[in-house]
C-alpha cells in the first residue's frame, strides 16, 4: 500500500509540473508588410487642361499593417507613394493613406482572392503654373487582389489592382492685395494602381 501511495503521489506531482499545451493555431492574426506599386492610370477633372502631364517616376513604395478579425475579413492600413510627375516643367508628388476592409475567399492550398473597400486620403505637393498646393478630402478606395500564404511559414505574398477617388481643393491665382493663391477650386482625382507585396504574420 505504501508503494502504491508513493507512486500515486509522484505521478500527481509530475502531472502538476507539466505545462498544458492547448491545441490552437500558433499563427497570429496580425501582420505587417511592404511592397511596390505602379500608377497605371491617372485622371483629373480639369486641373491639367492645356498642360502636358509627364510621368517622371510613376513607381513608389508602400507599407501596410493589418489584422484578420475573421477567416473572411481583415482590416488594413497602408501608406502609399503614388509617384512624381511634371507638367510643363513643374513638379507634382502624390501620396496616400488608405484604411480598408479586405473580404477574402476561403483559401485553397494557401491561395485566396479578396476584394477591397475603404477610405483614402491623398496628399500632394503641387508646383504647377499659377498653382500652389491642394488639400485633399477623404476619398474612396476599391480594388481586387489575390494572396498566397506560404505553407509552414509566417510569410504571405500578394498582388492587386485598386483605384483611389479623392476630391481636392486646389488653391490658384493672386488676389488684389498681392497675396498669392487666394482662390480655390474643387477637383476630383482618380488613381489606378497595380501593386505587389510581401507580409509577415507575428
Amino acid at each position: 500500500m505504501r508503494g502504491k501511495s508513493w507512486f500515486a503521489g509522484a505521478l500527481l506531482a509530475i502531472t502538476a509540473a507539466t505545462p498544458v499545451v492547448a491545441d490552437t493555431d500558433t499563427s497570429s492574426r496580425f501582420y505587417v508588410g511592404f511592397g511596390v506599386q505602379d500608377l497605371r492610370g491617372f485622371r483629373d477633372d480639369g486641373l491639367y487642361d492645356g498642360l502636358t502631364l509627364n510621368r517622371e517616376d510613376d513607381r513608389g513604395g508602400m507599407l501596410y499593417a493589418g489584422v484578420e478579425v475573421l477567416p473572411w475579413l481583415a482590416f488594413e492600413t497602408t501608406i502609399r507613394d503614388l509617384g512624381e510627375y511634371r507638367a510643363d516643367g513643374a513638379k507634382q508628388e502624390f501620396g496616400a493613406l488608405t484604411v480598408d476592409a479586405l473580404f477574402l475567399t476561403p483559401p485553397i492550398a494557401g491561395l485566396s482572392a479578396y476584394g477591397v473597400l475603404g477610405m483614402a486620403g491623398v496628399a500632394s505637393d503641387i508646383r504647377l503654373p499659377d498653382t500652389r498646393r491642394d488639400s485633399s478630402d477623404a476619398g474612396v478606395h476599391v480594388g481586387v487582389g489575390a494572396q498566397w500564404l506560404i505553407p509552414n511559414t509566417p510569410v504571405g505574398v500578394r498582388a492587386s489592382v485598386s483605384r483611389i477617388y479623392a476630391d481636392a481643393e486646389i488653391y490658384r491665382g493672386v488676389d488684389i492685395g498681392g497675396q498669392p493663391f487666394a482662390d480655390s477650386q474643387d477637383y476630383r482625382f482618380r488613381f489606378t494602381t497595380a501593386q505587389v507585396g510581401v507580409h509577415y504574420r507575428f
